[in-house]
């Protein structure tokens, strides 16, 4: 394999990287050496990149969605999360599984690792079952008890969620599942906004 000069690229500090379920870290990555991968791989996507070199997959241009240009390889890259702030692998062979697979365009980028990637889907799953239930004008106890849930726990984890619309859905609580759990936060979670409104 033809390789071009590369750079080594200096860590500003302890490297803290989140597993992931299905890959391995690079050997390299337990010493910390980098290098800066738009002198060693030549594709655009890695212009400000940096990662390890030593397990290159091949890339199959072929298999990309509207690839105009060849690149031979992909390399596992050293992201930062989004969310966490901690920093994660984005491996060769997961891009390979990305843009080869899923055909997934190439201008599209890790930028959280799995963990907060898991969240976040699961998250949206939870917003849009949400949004089929309060569009629903009438509701049996256990879709109700689900409804209260999921907007408990969207607002838990930081969604913005309207006071009005817990306001709304702890009123059908109160009147047709008053001894349910999930009622009884949702009443707490309403007197806790009151209260601040108070303030």
């Amino acid at each position: 394999m033809h390789r071009r000069k590369h750079r080594i690229a200096q860590l500003t500090r302890p490297l803290d990287l989140v597993k992931h379920p299905l890959y391995r870290e690079p050997a390299d990555a337990l010493r910390e050496t980098l290098v800066e991968l738009s002198r060693s791989s030549g594709f655009w996507k890695y212009a400000q990149a940096v990662g390890w070199i030593d397990a290159p997959v091949p890339a199959d241009p072929s298999q990309i969605n509207r690839c105009m240009f060849s690149f031979a390889y992909y390399y596992d890259v050293l992201k930062q999360c989004r969310d966490c702030q901690r920093d994660f692998i984005f491996y060769a062979k997961e891009q390979k599984y990305w843009f080869e697979t899923l055909k997934l365009p190439l201008e599209a980028d890790a930028v959280r690792c799995v963990g907060c990637r898991r969240r976040k889907r699961k998250q949206s799953q939870a917003h849009q079952r949400y949004s089929v239930l309060a569009g629903k004008a009438s509701l049996g106890d256990q879709e109700l008890e689900e409804l209260a849930g999921l907007f408990l726990g969207l607002w838990n984890s930081g969604q913005r969620m309207s006071p009005q619309k817990l306001a709304a859905i702890y009123g059908r609580c109160r009147r047709q599942i008053p001894e349910s759990d999930v009622a009884r936060e949702a009443e707490t979670l309403h007197r806790e906004i009151n209260c601040e409104k108070e303030d």
